[in-house]
Protein backbone atom coordinates (compact mmCIF):
# COMPACT_ATOMS: atom_id res chain seq x y z
CA UNK A 1 0.00 0.00 0.00
CA UNK A 2 3.15 2.75 -0.22
CA UNK A 3 1.86 3.94 -3.50
CA UNK A 4 -1.72 4.65 -2.02
CA UNK A 5 -0.01 6.53 0.79
CA UNK A 6 2.01 8.46 -1.31
CA UNK A 7 -1.12 8.94 -3.22
CA UNK A 8 -3.01 10.05 0.03
CA UNK A 9 -0.26 12.60 1.35
CA UNK A 10 -0.45 14.03 -2.16
CA UNK A 11 -3.57 14.79 -2.25
CA UNK A 12 -3.64 16.24 1.54
CA UNK A 13 -0.60 18.63 0.75
CA UNK A 14 -2.48 19.88 -2.58
CA UNK A 15 -5.76 20.04 -0.23
CA UNK A 16 -3.95 22.39 2.08
CA UNK A 17 -2.16 24.47 -0.57
CA UNK A 18 -5.33 25.14 -1.84
CA UNK A 19 -7.53 25.92 1.36
CA UNK A 20 -4.85 28.30 2.26
CA UNK A 21 -5.23 30.09 -0.74
CA UNK A 22 -8.43 30.69 -0.36
CA UNK A 23 -8.16 31.51 3.25
CA UNK A 24 -5.77 34.29 2.20
CA UNK A 25 -8.43 35.27 -0.72
CA UNK A 26 -11.20 35.60 1.72
CA UNK A 27 -9.16 37.50 4.34
CA UNK A 28 -8.24 39.96 1.41
CA UNK A 29 -12.03 40.11 0.32
CA UNK A 30 -12.65 41.27 4.04
CA UNK A 31 -9.87 43.70 4.08
CA UNK A 32 -10.79 45.45 0.26
CA UNK A 33 -14.67 45.23 0.84
CA UNK A 34 -15.12 48.98 1.82
CA UNK A 35 -13.24 49.63 -0.43
CA UNK A 36 -15.38 51.86 -3.52
CA UNK A 37 -15.85 50.74 -6.86
CA UNK A 38 -13.37 52.96 -8.22
CA UNK A 39 -10.84 52.30 -5.90
CA UNK A 40 -11.23 48.38 -6.46
CA UNK A 41 -10.92 48.66 -9.86
CA UNK A 42 -7.60 50.10 -9.86
CA UNK A 43 -7.09 47.56 -7.02
CA UNK A 44 -7.39 45.14 -9.58
CA UNK A 45 -4.90 46.00 -12.34
CA UNK A 46 -2.43 46.97 -10.09
CA UNK A 47 -2.42 43.42 -8.11
CA UNK A 48 -1.90 39.58 -8.99
CA UNK A 49 -2.90 36.53 -7.64
CA UNK A 50 -4.71 36.46 -4.47
CA UNK A 51 -5.20 39.75 -4.43
CA UNK A 52 -6.19 39.92 -7.81
CA UNK A 53 -8.63 37.16 -7.44
CA UNK A 54 -10.24 38.81 -4.44
CA UNK A 55 -10.56 41.92 -6.35
CA UNK A 56 -12.22 40.31 -9.30
CA UNK A 57 -14.72 38.81 -6.94
CA UNK A 58 -16.10 41.45 -4.77
CA UNK A 59 -16.43 43.56 -8.67
CA UNK A 60 -18.52 40.39 -9.69
CA UNK A 61 -20.47 40.31 -6.51
CA UNK A 62 -21.13 44.19 -7.21
CA UNK A 63 -22.62 43.26 -10.74
CA UNK A 64 -19.60 43.99 -12.66
CA UNK A 65 -17.95 41.63 -15.37
CA UNK A 66 -19.61 38.13 -15.40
Amino acid sequence: MGFLDGLAKAGKAAYDVTASKLERVQEYKDEYASLSDEQLMRKYKSSTGERKYACKLLLQERGYGN
